[in-house]
């Protein structure tokens, strides 16, 4: 790369060199000065006329001569990283020195970013001038968008603007270089951000070059999104863990009453057939039966608090987390989620009742079974 200095700019002012068609040519510079600028080593076409005092080179050998802006856009791509000009010469701009060495630098970084984010790319032309890139929404049966940069397309007045709009693209890497846990989920979400903003702005490649801050917001917002979606599934994950074990200490109480409550009118039948003929003994027994069964339906009382308030901590922080949906702006996540929270909320419901119905069963079979005992006893003589 030809660097710029202050005296090849100082003879361009000056007029001592110019551009005569093909060839940059100087007028009234010595050759000394002349070789300086220009090494014949580097520049085949070098050529001074000591008699007229005048020297050429070919300018398609001058990395710092455009003919106009959109050769400058079609010939970024072939510089390397820090190899970029700081300033350039554009022949339909009045032979005028541009300064280019930021437009250059995220020119190459935009390029970059959409062949990062982009599901597919490919070149359009053999000359590898014109790229298609290609976006899928996999929210929407996969439908695809593309993005594509052709130099032909773009007037020559917007590339000259861009020179001194051009957005530095690098935030947006590093958003994307990052490695962490959810540097898929990132990359996932920028693609989003500029499928969105295709579809609701109606953006093309050139327009990007000018909104990078305003993709970038896009993107820190939908990344919001997700990571709210994200916290939120495990959230739903632990209370959906909570309902389970809601579930399971349910159960335990169920079986605990059950071993209680059955034992008692086994212990009064068979107390009973041990000692059918002592009355005082059958007196003693209707008290130690009414004991039991006063405990047994104090624990039964107990174990039906239990349960209510369990099932009333538990739906307390379903309606807690589902208050918090509102603030889900993703209405696919919005949805899913709800329905999560919704399953849970009927499944503790109809638990609690199912429990209490189950406990309340089984105090309707114990005073049935005593019941019948109690006239069978009295019927027979065996009380």
């Amino acid at each position: 790369m030809t660097k710029i200095s202050a005296n090849l700019k100082q003879f361009f002012c000056e007029g001592k060199l110019f551009v005569n068609g093909d060839f940059l040519t100087s007028k009234e510079l010595e050759e000394e000065k002349f070789k300086q600028l220009f090494s014949p080593i580097n520049h085949q076409s070098y050529h001074f006329d000591v008699n007229s005092n005048v020297g050429t080179v070919s300018v398609e050998e001058l990395d710092f001569i455009y003919e106009d802006f959109h050769d400058l856009l079609e010939s970024a791509l072939s510089y390397n990283e820090g190899a970029y000009p700081d300033e350039v010469i554009i022949l339909s701009a009045g032979n005028s020195f541009v300064k280019v060495d930021d437009f250059m630098k995220n020119i190459n970084g935009w390029f970059e970013f959409f062949r990062m984010t982009a599901d597919h790319f490919f070149s359009n032309d053999r000359e590898e001038r014109s790229f298609s890139y290609v976006f899928i929404d996999h929210r929407s049966n996969k439908s695809s968008t593309v993005v594509t940069f052709n130099p032909a397309d773009i007037c020559s007045s917007v590339i000259e603007g861009l020179v001194d709009s051009i957005t530095d693209p690098s935030k947006l890497l590093k958003s994307l270089n990052k490695n962490d846990a959810h540097k898929g989920e990132k990359l996932s979400t920028m693609r989003v951000s500029i499928i969105d903003m295709v579809k609701n702005n109606g953006l093309c490649f050139v327009d990007f070059l000018e909104f990078g801050e305003e993709l970038l917001n896009k993107f820190h917002i939908n990344y919001e999104t997700y990571l709210k979606s994200f916290s939120f599934e495990d959230f739903v994950k632990d209370l959906e863990e909570d309902v389970g074990d809601f579930i399971n200490k349910v159960e335990e109480q169920i079986q605990g009453f059950y071993m209680q409550a059955l034992a008692v009118p086994g212990a009064v039948i068979l107390a009973s057939a041990l000692r059918g003929a002592e009355k005082s003994v059958s007196l003693a027994l209707i008290f130690s039966a009414s004991l039991a069964l006063l405990l047994v339906f104090r624990s039964l009382i107990s174990k039906k608090k239990f349960i209510k308030r369990i099932a009333e901590n538990t739906q307390t922080k379903l309606q807690l987390y589902k208050s918090r949906t509102a603030d889900i702006n993703n209405n696919f996540a919005k949805s899913i989620i709800s329905e999560k929270i919704e399953a849970a909320m009927t499944s503790v419901t109809e638990t609690e009742k199912d429990s209490i119905k189950d406990i309340r069963n089984l105090r309707d079979i114990i005073i049935s079974v005593i019941a019948m005992y109690l006239i069978c006893a009295t019927v027979f003589w065996k009380f």
